[in-house]
């Protein structure tokens, strides 16, 4: 099947932190938005990570001599698609937390994929120094914690 699948990172903060199971979340910035074929949301998901994230990652902890095993895992599409975890922000199907960063996704059909438009009542678009990067300010959007 083909997914159009719109990568995010999002902005951790020190005061990010879970109050009775409920993440507040700050804002994200849009990264990449791809279409590609996987059997299904959550591979798709993981394929996009590896490609947009998890090649430099690889590279870079190639770099820092990290064990084996962490840097084979930044580029196994399973590994990654069994990190990924549902999440009820209107803006993302899933959620890739490893405790210092977060990317979250939104996996449609390639016709129905827009990630400009997404929850419009809910972010504010900010111009950002970077090329081709879109950022979404959320005024207070509540998730559930997921662990």
């Amino acid at each position: 099947m083909k997914f159009t699948v719109t990568i995010y990172h999002g902005d951790i903060l020190e005061d990010d932190v879970p109050v009775n199971d409920v993440k507040l979340i700050h804002s994200a910035s849009r990264m990449s938005s791809i279409t590609l074929s996987a059997s299904d949301e959550r591979e798709a998901a993981a394929k996009v990570w590896i490609q947009v994230v998890g090649r430099a990652r690889e590279a870079r902890l190639k770099e820092l001599n990290a064990p084996e095993l962490i840097i084979a895992e930044q580029t196994n599409v399973r590994a990654i698609a069994d990190q990924l975890r549902t999440t009820a922000l209107c803006m993302a199907m899933f959620e890739l937390y490893n405790g210092a960063e977060v990317w979250y996704f939104r996996v449609m059909p390639p016709a129905e994929a827009n990630p400009v438009e997404l929850c419009s009542d809910m972010f504010r678009q900010k111009s950002d120094s970077r090329p081709n990067t879109q950022s979404f300010y959320l005024s207070t959007i509540l998730m559930p914690s997921q662990n």
